[in-house]
């Protein structure tokens, strides 16, 4: 288990920890994938592997709240391992100005948690590991 430290305390959704398993946001524990961006409701990610991901759930991960509200980076933390996503479904949320960085679990974590602290718009889209 690990746990982190923020400097930004404006930042509504912060990492606490992460271990086999789960996610600690706002020191509640999650056992199943999330996506939120830094200030909106962490919702359930409805996916349950990120092989067959479809275009609509990374939609859904870009928390997008008004039609032009799209987030700088979409992070997608796919688990213990990187896993690849097709670029055919990706290509959409880059036309419209989204950059996607896609890894594992453990680096979506420090990713998101070093430049959430900068005030950027991102979402996260992420699955615990076993």
């Amino acid at each position: 288990m690990l746990h982190f430290v923020h400097d930004n305390k404006d930042i509504k959704n912060k990492f606490n920890s992460y271990g086999d398993g789960y996610i600690e946001i706002n020191n509640k524990k999650y056992f199943h994938p999330i996506t939120f961006n830094i200030n909106s409701n962490i919702k359930t990610w409805n996916i349950e592997n990120i092989q067959n991901i479809s275009i609509s759930q990374l939609w859904e991960s870009c928390n997008i709240i008004n039609n032009n509200d799209y987030p700088e980076l979409l992070i997608i933390g796919t688990g213990r391992k990187q896993e690849y996503i097709s670029r055919n479904l990706i290509t959409p949320l880059l036309n419209k100005g989204i950059g996607v960085e896609i890894m594992s679990t453990v680096t979506a974590i420090y990713t998101y948690t070093l430049i959430s602290d900068n005030d950027k718009n991102i979402s996260i889209g992420i699955l615990p590991f076993n």
